[in-house]
């Protein structure tokens, strides 16, 4: 049974779309992070306009 060799072109592939992947989930939790801070700010309106 023969090995299956690994080419640049595969292996670029490969690290490319986990990178990519990375990337996807990071932008993710910083939208989330954006979204939960002003929904924070958007409470702290409502009980203290003052505060705005």
């Amino acid at each position: 049974m023969q090995n299956p060799r690994l080419t640049t072109e595969d292996l670029i592939s490969t690290i490319t779309s986990i990178m990519t992947e990375k990337l996807n989930e990071a932008a993710l939790k910083g939208k989330n992070l954006l979204l939960m801070k002003l929904l924070q700010k958007l409470a702290i309106f409502k009980k203290e306009p003052s505060k705005w």
